[in-house]
């Protein structure tokens, strides 16, 4: 069995910004699918990448080793995405239509990225509550 990209990005968080809680809120995952894909990837590897302390996630060794190893492999795959991105681009207007909470805690760590992958797509961002924010997108 092979760790998935979806572990490997778990764990690149959880050492990035030193604990599961940052990790979890920074994928907009809970922090129990970012326990269970450490459990997963550390039952794969057949390694403890962590020692829990005090609330911190310190790295083992071995963790180190892995770490290095995923921070290449995420960079790679980054850059098969860009690559796929670069050869079949989206283009034109995008309308969207969203609720105020998620317009301002998902959508600005969202939108930068679809911005750089896809340069020559237009985003249209329409924020309101419910029924009004219905009514104006279909009014477009």
């Amino acid at each position: 069995m092979r760790a998935s990209l979806a572990q490997l990005e778990a764990f690149y968080w959880i050492v990035e910004l030193g604990s599961f809680h940052a990790a979890s809120r920074h994928l907009h995952l809970t922090q129990p699918t970012i326990s269970a894909r450490i459990a997963e990837l550390e039952a794969t590897l057949k390694l403890q990448l962590f020692k829990r302390v005090r609330q911190r996630a310190q790295l083992t060794e071995q963790g180190r080793e892995i770490y290095a190893t995923t921070e290449r492999i995420l960079k790679l795959s980054d850059e098969i995405a860009r690559r796929g991105a670069r050869a079949n681009p989206l283009e034109g207007l995008l309308r969207m239509g969203t609720v105020e909470s998620f317009g301002m805690h998902v959508l600005p760590a969202l939108l930068p990225r679809l911005v750089s992958r896809f340069p020559a797509l237009e985003i249209e961002l329409t924020v309101d509550v419910g029924s009004a924010l219905s009514q104006k997108i279909n009014a477009r």
